[in-house]
């Protein structure tokens, strides 16, 4: 009988001290009425999504150095990150790849070319995104800002894949999944939000130097895995809902 052995990632993780910062809740309040300016969601599901989601918390825990201007663009990535992400995992999107298409390609070109944006009816969070990467590019310097947007789109794309794989009946094997995973689990543009709340400019050959990518993989990895719920997992991965 073949076993495989999963190393305990969360205790490691628990012997480190956790610090928060102290004035997120003031900052939350301006980040959830921001997002519900956009009527993305109902009031009673946006009250059920934030009370989940938790989005202040997540950004005070992550981000507890940043400075008040930063942190909330560090909250608003993570309520944007989870409310475009839905639908593609439970909702319409789930396995049309001509509609999911359409979203990818308005999104991509929403944060791209942030100058050339229109309102697309039907997209509201599509506008959010693009409201959102304006603030960012203010905040950003243009080397660490362009790294951000290229792992955005990256993240994106991995999700748009998923349901072409779906529609398709296509089924990535264990390498495949990994692969996939490492990029539609968000993490990297998580990691670069640190250079952004704490204006940190690390230039690219830096970032690109083999022992820095081996650190970000690994912290791409804890998350990664540590989100993955083994028998929900294989319940999924057996009718192609993979995420």
């Amino acid at each position: 009988m073949t076993k495989i052995r999963i190393p305990d990632l969360i205790s490691a993780v628990h012997q480190f001290r956790t610090s928060i910062h102290p004035d997120y809740k003031g900052i939350l309040q301006a980040a959830e009425e921001w997002f519900a300016s956009y009527n993305i969601m109902s009031p009673t599901n946006l009250k059920v999504f934030l009370n989940a989601l938790k989005p202040g918390l997540q950004g005070a825990l992550v981000y507890p150095l940043s400075d008040m201007k930063s942190l909330r663009l560090a909250i608003d990535q993570f309520i944007l990150f989870f409310a475009y992400d839905d639908p593609f995992d439970e909702d319409a999107l789930r396995l049309d790849e001509g509609a999911a298409t359409e979203f990818t390609n308005a999104i991509v070109s929403a944060i791209t070319d942030t100058e050339s944006f229109q309102p697309i009816p039907n997209f509201p969070v599509i506008a959010a995104y693009h409201d959102f990467f304006v603030r960012v590019r203010a905040e950003s310097t243009a080397g660490v800002y362009k790294r951000f947007v290229h792992e955005m789109v990256e993240y994106i794309l991995s999700v748009n894949k998923q349901v072409e794989m779906r529609a398709r009946d296509q089924y990535p094997n264990i390498k495949e999944y990994v692969l996939l995973r490492r990029v539609t689990v968000g993490m990297k543009p998580c990691l670069t939000m640190i250079e952004i709340t704490r204006r940190i400019d690390v230039p690219d050959r830096v970032i690109q130097h083999p022992t820095i990518q081996a650190l970000l993989e690994i912290a791409n990895d804890l998350v990664c895995f540590t989100n993955v719920r083994i028998y929900p997992q294989t319940q999924k991965l057996a009718s192609g809902l993979f995420s």
